[in-house]
């Protein structure tokens, strides 16, 4: 690689990850009802491994979760980001390397129900200690959240061919 596309590949990287930790931080701020801050600062891994491959997604993940950890006052908020969002992008590209769709979206909510049940049992144990919740049907909430996952991974799949399309090229 020439020494230019290199530090412009650097450039990129360091920017991202910049823009990772201010989304992060500003979701710390100022807490909103959705998970919108999570999905726009998952993203930013995409162009890095379009970019520069998976191992450098793998450096920006744990750059991105170090760093925010450092900045962001309320490590709480952090959670989602490091439990799945942060890294979410590589297992996407993992995954639809296989070119199986069925598999392909098995493989992509197994992941995200994992993710889902750690979160959970993380949230009751450092937030609601002995505190009995009251009884919700699991299964509808369960279904509910897998829906949003996969219109989330599907706009996740947009997002990336805008990237690829109209920001690349440039």
């Amino acid at each position: 690689m020439r020494r230019d596309l290199k530090a412009g590949s650097f450039a990129v990287g360091g920017i991202l990850l910049a823009l990772s930790v201010i989304t992060l931080y500003m979701q710390a701020l100022f807490p909103i009802a959705d998970f919108t801050l999570y999905m726009i600062s998952s993203f930013y891994i995409s162009a890095i491994i379009i970019e520069s491959g998976t191992s450098a997604g793998w450096i920006f993940y744990v750059a991105s979760a170090v760093l925010a950890f450092i900045f962001v006052p309320n490590k709480i908020f952090l959670i989602p980001y490091i439990l799945f969002f942060g890294y979410y992008g590589l297992i996407k590209y993992y995954i639809e390397r296989l070119n199986r769709r069925p598999l392909e979206i098995v493989l992509k909510l197994l992941c995200f129900n994992a993710a889902l049940f750690i979160s959970i049992g993380l949230f009751r144990e450092l937030l609601l200690g002995g505190l009995d919740l009251p009884d919700f049907p699991g299964a509808v909430i369960i279904l509910v959240l897998e829906a949003a996952f996969i219109a989330y991974d599907y706009f996740y799949t947009l997002v990336i061919d805008f990237y690829r399309k109209r920001i690349r090229r440039r």
